[in-house]
């Protein structure tokens, strides 16, 4: 009976931390315990079953599987954090295996710096992109990313980085350091 808090979108992951009775939706009393108060009726979830990647390694490090569309940070061979992307449109998003090569904590994204000159339709000059952690030469990192719609996360959508939404993106960056993995695939 109590109010609407939050929206959750379709593949967005949520932590679980427990099931209650409730209200009967769609033939079940189910609810999972999100914490905090919240609550979600345990019908509108699906279980995330994650593919295995094609290599682990060692220490800390980040899977992105760009088939599901969700980055995955490692311990070892040990999932630790998963979080919805936004990828490259076009096959713009490398693949491979890279490294952090250097972060910066917040900073302005402007396409001309990748060879997208003003005019073109493409162009783009973003303030205030926060958790940026390049691992390819040319602008590609993984970064928070606040100017696409929740709802939009799950698709290419970006001009090659790895978008995650802000919160998720600050979790990959106290986790990562310059020199870790983060290995890219379909």
């Amino acid at each position: 009976d109590g109010p609407v808090l939050d929206i959750l979108y379709n593949r967005r992951p949520i932590q679980i931390r427990g099931i209650v009775r409730g209200d009967l939706r769609e033939a079940t009393d189910a609810w999972y315990d999100l914490g905090g108060g919240r609550y979600v009726p345990a019908t509108y979830v699906d279980p995330l079953i994650l593919r295995t990647p094609p290599q682990t390694f060692s220490g800390r490090w980040v899977d992105v599987n760009l088939t599901q569309f969700y980055a995955v940070t490692y311990e070892g061979n040990q999932p630790k954090y998963v979080a919805i992307v936004a990828a490259g449109r076009g096959g713009r998003t490398p693949i491979g295996v890279f490294n952090i090569q250097y972060q910066v904590r917040s900073e302005i994204m402007d396409s001309a710096t990748v060879g997208i000159p003003k005019g073109d339709p493409e162009y783009y000059y973003l303030e205030n992109v926060e958790y940026t952690q390049y691992f390819l030469e040319g602008g590609y990192a993984i970064h928070g990313n606040y100017w696409t719609p929740e709802d939009r996360f799950g698709n290419f959508t970006s001009n090659g980085c790895v978008g995650l939404m802000n919160e998720d993106a600050a979790v990959f960056w106290d986790w990562l350091n310059p020199g870790d993995v983060v290995s890219i695939h379909f």
